[in-house]
Order: structure tokens, then sequence, then C-alpha cells
């Protein structure tokens, strides 16, 4: 597990974050939704719109761009925490998820550590609009391959009610984290 306990911790002051990450993972996971625009299907959705205004920001929006990155990292660390601790170990003893779920804890590790170097430039200094945008290029590269390969492969290689069992265990953890 790769998660940190400052993840966790962050995870446990985020109580008032409002979308629901689990609800696009169990959709798309059990085969439900597969359209991205579907009703609660939008946590990636979510993190291309903070990207996407957090790139439109210019040096003189310092303190917009801090929020867009505080909200950014909350949610971007609570879906991270449900993937490494349920979905990835259920789906990394399976010889045809292996490379891709080893592939996810990766790009999860390079925004963990672009996010936290993020953290140490000013937002007025022009060097943070450069790594916000490998920010958000390595996220958007993340969701594509989660929405095109990884979800497929676990409905592939998971019973429906191993998927089943894997949304009440993301559930729980998602509730164990905003106690």
């Amino acid at each position: 597990m790769r998660c940190s306990t400052a993840i966790r911790s962050r995870l446990t002051m985020s109580a008032g974050v409002r979308r629901n990450p689990l609800s696009h993972i169990l959709k798309v996971l059990t085969g439900t939704c597969r359209n991205s625009a579907h009703d609660g299907c939008d946590d990636h959705r979510r993190f291309e719109e903070l990207l996407k205004q957090g790139e439109e920001t210019t040096e003189r929006a310092a303190k917009r761009r801090r929020q867009l990155l505080d909200m950014l990292t909350r949610e971007v660390n609570e879906h991270e925490l449900m993937e490494e601790q349920v979905l990835y170990p259920a789906l990394e003893p399976r010889a045809q998820a292996r490379e891709i779920v080893l592939e996810g804890y990766e790009e999860h590790h390079v925004a963990d550590v672009t996010t936290n170097e993020l953290r140490d430039v000013t937002p007025d200094d022009e060097r943070w609009a450069a790594k916000f945008k490998v920010l958000k290029e390595s996220l958007e590269h993340h969701i594509k391959e989660e929405e095109r390969n990884m979800f497929r492969t676990a409905r592939a290689v998971l019973s429906r009610d191993e998927l089943s069992e894997l949304g009440a265990r993301m559930k729980a953890l998602k509730a164990e984290s905003r106690r």
C-alpha cells in the first residue's frame, strides 16, 4: 500500500468534499456506467474541470490557484486511497491486470510528487503553470487508462459478486476516511 499517513489525515479533514469519487468507480466496474456523462459518474470529470480551471489561471490569481490545488489534492487523494487499498490489491494478482495496476501505482506516485512540488512553488511564480500542466497531463493520461483499460480488465477478471464486494469495501473505506 502506497498511500501515506499524511494522505489519510488529509482525507479525514476533507469531509466537506461534495463529490462522490466512489460512484464513478463502482458504476464503471460493475458495467452500469459506460457513459462518462451518466449521472453520478462525475469524479473524473470533476478532476478534469479542476485541472482546466487551474491551467486557465494566471500568475495574478495566486489565491485561486492555491484553492484549486487544495481541492484537487483532496479529491485525487481520496480516489487514490480507495484504489490503492481496495481495487489494486484485488486486481494485482491477476496476470491480465498486473501491469496496468503497477502502472497505476506509479502514476499515483508521480501525481503525488508533482502536487507536493507545486506546494513548494509560490502560485505567482511562472514555474507554477508549467508544473501544473505536467500534473494535468499526467492525471488525464491516468484517467484515460482507467476508463479505457483498467475498468474493462476488472470486469473481465472479476465476477459481479467480487465487484460488488469491492464496492462495499470502498464505501466502508470512504466512510471511515471521513470520520
